[in-house]
């Protein structure tokens, strides 16, 4: 009797048992299978907290460390693509950057000065046509070449008080013609290496009791009634086209300041042929062509060309042998004869 008692109780407590551990089974069965499905639409729908991303690591390496890893190293297009979607604040600093780099890329070629100066640069071809107009007064290639004086302005002899009102500039040569040549009351602007250049950066010692002056002072405290200029000879190897530019700013000078005064351009008086023989630079073809030059500069009205060398060349073009010491200085005697010489070539 106690054994059917002792089994049946076995019994019982077995169907027990096998029940409540089915439950347990089903139980951790259902909640396993619900596990996955929370979570996923936990994720899709709010944002992980610090204790769902400790406790479920798998997710960490899914959404980061693959797929950053593989669109940088693999398809840079795709990593900027990928990277603007999970991390907004990361992407948008080098997707702005990168625009704002085209603009300013594409704007520096469509402004570059050079396509907006080329064309609109009237300059070159203007300038290069100015020397074909006869009118243009900065040209003194342009102008016309002397002509005769009209019948009221012809040369004649100086009478003999002609040169107190007068004003001499020039060289060493000019300063000899103030020594040796008989001009009485003349002025005299001169001294040694004097050119077109320097005229107005040194005083000179200005005879008729005036002194040590610059150019500039004498031109605002006296007044002339003619002016006499020979320079070129100093400055005969520099750029010409800049000394006749020089000399004819002279000019215009002269006519501003003195505008009562008659200008006298003197031609530059030849070398020796032995002188000029020496140098290819700094010889009487040089003298020739700055002369011809200058000359355009006479108007016949109030600016005359004169040449001293008719008076002293030989029959090459040169000046006679005799009538210098140096080759290029005149001797005390002919710088008289040219004293004589500008008596004849009087304006009254």
């Amino acid at each position: 009797m106690k054994q059917k008692l002792f089994a049946g109780v076995s019994l019982l407590l077995a169907i027990a048992f096998l029940y409540t551990g089915q439950r347990f089974v089903l139980k951790d069965a259902f909640s396993m299978l619900a596990m996955p499905a929370e979570k996923t639409t936990a994720a899709a729908t709010t944002v992980p907290t610090a204790d769902e991303t400790t406790e479920s690591p798998s997710t960490a390496p899914t959404t980061t460390t693959p797929a950053s890893t593989a669109a940088t190293q693999t398809d840079p297009s795709t990593a900027a693509t990928t990277a603007t979607q999970p991390v907004t604040s990361t992407s948008a600093a080098p997707s702005s950057a990168a625009t704002t780099a085209a603009p300013t890329q594409t704007q520096k070629p469509t402004t570059a000065p050079g396509t907006q100066t080329q064309p609109t640069e009237p300059s070159t071809p203007a300038h290069s046509t100015q020397p074909t107009q006869p009118t243009d007064p900065t040209d003194p290639s342009t102008r016309t070449p002397p002509v005769s004086p009209p019948a009221d302005r012809v040369f004649r002899q100086a009478p003999p008080d002609y040169f107190k009102d007068a004003l001499f500039i020039g060289d060493s040569r000019t300063e000899e013609l103030m020594e040796y040549g008989d001009l009485p009351g003349a002025t005299f602007f001169a001294r040694v290496s004097m050119s077109i250049y320097n005229m107005h950066k040194k005083t000179c010692k200005v005879n008729n009791g005036i002194g040590d002056i610059s150019f500039d002072d004498l031109m605002a405290n006296y007044k002339f009634k003619k002016v006499y200029i020979m320079l070129g000879v100093n400055e005969i190897d520099y750029d010409r086209a800049t000394t006749v530019n020089k000399y004819h700013a002279l000019i215009d000078e002269l006519r501003a300041k003195q505008p009562d005064a008659i200008i006298f351009i003197q031609a530059n008086i030849h070398l020796t042929q032995k002188e000029s023989d020496k140098s290819s630079t700094i010889n009487n073809k040089a003298i020739d062509d700055l002369n011809e030059k200058i000359s355009r500069f006479a108007d016949q009205k109030t600016v005359f060309y004169i040449d001293p060398n008719e008076r002293f060349d030989d029959g090459n073009g040169a000046l006679r042998a005799e009538c210098s010491g140096d080759g290029t200085h005149l001797k005390a005697k002919y710088t008289r004869e040219w004293a004589e010489w500008l008596k004849t070539k009087a304006i009254l």
